[in-house]
């Protein structure tokens, strides 16, 4: 099996991937700066995964106590020292970034957050990979959201214009995307962009509307629904998500001559977002209370993915139900509600 480095694992999909890549006996090492976002739920993340957050020290290499093929290092992407050292004193096979600073909303307001966290991060992780590693393949997350506010209602394919992104992240994906094709063209390494739509299920970021929607419902407040709940998401269960990358990290690298590609991944079922919030009001029993509100800066009205790509290239299609996925997510916004 290969040794996989998989940064962003104290994140949303990085431990879910960590864990199932674990669990098929990939030996796996976990990187995360742990930034001071969402501090509590990366804590408990790390400990899903077997790591003592109170062990946690910058620089240290941790072993999980429930896998021994998986490992965790805090470390910083934008420190090009520290993470150069790194590199160089460690050999892996594949590598899985998954490390960004994500939400639309934030970044609009914080837009030099995500130029650090998301543009240099990544060209310093490239570029080490350059020099000091023998990784031939690199995944990378890329998002839905690069497509901006296409007018098709018809689903996203990987060749529509992504040239007009609205908001600071999108454009940061935007320049991830092109920082891969631009290595993969003059240093022949190979790259797999993966641009997710809609992610959610257990241990979801507490910004995100699925979070946001169930906890809020819980507690009998409203829930603010923009651009009067005319939108619609393709949901992906996070499980999906998981198996999906896990068939592309598989695949035989990108040929010689295309070393870059993108992918999508998503569900192919867009959901209305007050079906969504139905599916949420049916598991928890109780109504929720909508406040119709406007679009916000930089929000994207409609996401449909396309994955004939994906099914053609790994033979796998997302497949949970939103019944299903919205039952799972709530079951842990029970177990966890201080989070």
């Amino acid at each position: 099996m290969p040794h996989v480095l998989v940064t962003g694992t104290a994140g949303f999909v990085g431990m879910h991937l960590a864990l199932h890549l674990a669990e098929q006996g990939y030996t796996v090492t976990g990187l995360d700066a742990i930034t001071p976002f969402f501090t509590p739920l990366k804590f408990e993340r790390l400990k899903a995964q077997g790591f003592n957050p109170d062990d946690v020290l910058y620089n240290k290499l941790l072993v999980s106590n429930i896998y021994a093929n998986l490992s965790f290092i805090q470390l910083d992407l934008t420190d090009y020292h520290n993470l150069e050292k790194f590199i160089q004193q460690n050999r892996f096979d594949v590598l899985v970034h998954l490390a960004a600073q994500t939400g639309v909303r934030y970044s609009v307001e914080n837009p030099q957050i995500y130029v650090q966290n998301n543009i240099l991060s990544t060209i310093n992780l490239f570029e080490c990979c350059r020099q000091y590693s023998s990784i031939a393949h690199i995944l990378y997350a890329s998002s839905s959201s690069v497509y901006g506010a296409a007018k098709s209602h018809e689903a996203f394919t990987e060749t529509i214009d992504t040239n007009k992104p609205l908001s600071v992240y999108a454009a940061t994906k935007k320049s991830t995307e092109l920082l891969a094709h631009v290595y993969a063209h003059i240093y022949r390494i190979a790259f797999t962009g993966m641009r997710f739509f809609t992610v959610y299920g257990p241990y979801t970021r507490p910004d995100m509307a699925a979070y946001l929607f169930a906890k809020a419902i819980m507690e009998e407040r409203s829930i603010k629904v923009f651009n009067y709940g005319h939108q619609d998401r393709d949901f992906t269960y996070i499980a999906d998500t998981v198996q999906a990358i896990t068939a592309l990290l598989n695949l035989p690298m990108p040929k010689q001559t295309a070393l870059h590609r993108v992918v999508n991944i998503g569900n192919e079922h867009p959901i209305q977002l007050l079906q969504f919030i139905e599916c949420l009001q049916n598991n928890i029993g109780k109504k929720a209370i909508l406040e119709f509100l406007p679009s916000q800066p930089g929000d994207v009205n409609h996401t449909f993915a396309n994955t004939t790509q994906l099914y053609q290239l790994t033979g796998f299609k997302p497949s949970t139900t939103l019944a299903e996925g919205v039952q799972h997510l709530v079951a842990w916004c029970k177990q966890y509600p201080h989070l």
